[in-house]
């Protein structure tokens, strides 16, 4: 591939070098092989400009960035107005859009990403699907399984993985697209066939400054983060901004909530310490959802899941199915029974909204059980 079929008029290069075929893509530049592309850009911990003489040493075909052409490398320098967004819109190119040959799920929101991302899949390969999961806690491509180092890893990392499961004849990837990822440009320009909007409350604005910028970045999802517009959008009624953004949303809307008045809705729930049954109301019939997750929080997650999976013509007793396949999802209102004569839960909750549910929760449960107790939180 030239290097001209992966970027638009807006890249600045001179024009012999629109013509150069090179080898592959890469920002690290320990990884680089001779004429790969490297993309220079900022990262969290060192900058990535700092490794172009490096490069350029491995063979690089190119160097991309933002900033201009320094003299002593102006033949093998592209610049581009945004990089990361860049590396989003070359390395889908490069591998064929493979984001077009499979069904992208992207959920988004401070809370509740995890656990419904795990249900989605969970529900997807109960409908005898292969599919792909993004998240916090790892990756699962296939059959295959990463250690997660971001929750949305960098976007050619993304369409790598991608693109091998369309090889292995995949068809669904799930993500967890957090406000970090779509305000660098993470999922720049995918094309989500499904997007998910669990909650919002404060969290993050040590990055992102005010809560208006925070929100914004979600919402970058729901308007299709550089990419088409997301055929639907489910988005969870309960939540005040969730309203506002249905009646806003550019796409297909499905609403999920305990409240009346959502598409699906969860009536006679009935809460337990390691299980929750309710009925899901749905344009489709209802749903009898048995679950080993605890937790009423966990019943706007398994609703957001339950939407999802309808958006993805899935049926009702296959989503029954799949929700009871997913037995527990690790470091989310996890029970650990060593034996022990007392109750221990783990749970990631690191924002006031998630601590504030998760002890709501525990004192509900200690509630039911009729016996003196105390809660500690380490």
């Amino acid at each position: 591939m030239k290097i001209g079929d992966l970027f638009d008029r807006r890249a600045l290069c001179q024009t012999g070098l629109r013509h150069k075929s090179i080898h592959g893509l890469q920002y690290d530049s320990r990884k680089l092989e001779p004429d790969d592309l490297f993309f220079a850009f900022p990262g969290e911990h060192v900058d990535g400009h700092q490794f172009i003489p490096a490069a350029l040493d491995a063979g690089a075909a190119a160097i991309v960035s933002e900033r201009k052409a320094p003299a002593p490398h102006s033949e093998q320098w592209i610049q581009v107005p945004h990089d990361r967004q860049a590396l989003a819109s070359a390395a889908l190119r490069f591998y064929g859009r493979p984001d077009h040959q499979l069904k992208l799920t992207g959920v988004t929101g401070t809370n509740g990403k995890t656990s419904t991302v795990h249900l989605l899949d969970s529900i997807l390969e109960n409908a005898g699907l292969l599919t792909a999961r993004f998240g916090t806690i790892e990756h699962k491509i296939g059959r295959r399984r990463f250690q997660a180092v971001n929750t949305t890893p960098e976007s050619l990392d993304i369409v790598r993985f991608l693109a091998d499961l369309v090889a292995e004849g995949g068809s669904h990837a799930s993500f967890e697209a957090s406000s970090h990822a779509l305000d660098l440009g993470r999922v720049y320009g995918f094309d989500f066939h499904t997007v998910v909007f669990t909650n919002l409350s404060r969290d993050h604005l040590d990055y992102h400054q005010t809560m208006e910028q925070y929100a914004a970045a979600k919402r970058r999802l729901l308007q299709g983060a550089g990419g088409e517009t997301p055929r639907y959008a489910v988005i969870n009624r309960d939540d005040p901004v969730g309203r506002e953004w249905l009646d806003t949303s550019s796409s297909e809307t499905l609403s999920f909530g305990v409240q009346p008045g959502a598409d699906i809705v969860a009536e006679n729930v009935d809460v337990r310490l390691s299980s929750l049954h309710f009925r899901a109301a749905t344009p489709r019939g209802s749903l009898e959802v048995r679950s080993s997750l605890g937790g009423a929080f966990n019943i706007s997650n398994l609703l957001a899941a339950i939407t999802a999976a309808l958006t993805l013509d899935i049926d009702l007793d296959t989503i029954g199915e799949g929700i009871e396949a997913c037995r527990a999802v690790p470091g989310r209102f996890e029970l650990i029974d060593e034996g022990q004569p007392f109750i221990v839960i783990v749970d990631y909750a690191h924002t006031d909204d998630a601590l504030r549910n998760l002890l709501e929760a525990a004192r509900e449960l200690l509630g039911r059980s009729n016996r003196p107790g105390r809660i500690l939180t380490v």
